[in-house]
């Protein structure tokens, strides 16, 4: 059988970094959506933010500038 291959846009690849930053700081659902209206100014799902939208909230959680990874093949 085959793999399946898949590629993390860079959209994609920040929503996961943001997925992965609320999971260590055990942010509940509403935390989370507290703190993307805080960083963007109006609540939002993390699965609705953009790239750029998605790198504000992570640079406001880590209190520094977020790079965009280059899409990457995952197998």
């Amino acid at each position: 059988m085959g793999a399946v291959v898949s590629t993390l846009t860079p959209q994609k690849s920040l929503q996961l970094k943001l997925i992965i930053a609320f999971s260590m700081l055990q942010c509940g659902r509403t935390m989370q959506l507290d703190i993307i209206e805080y960083a963007l100014g109006e609540r939002k799902n993390i699965t609705d933010l953009s790239a750029d939208e998605s790198r504000r909230v992570l640079n406001e959680l880590m209190g520094g500038e977020v790079e965009i990874d280059e899409p990457t093949e995952a197998v």
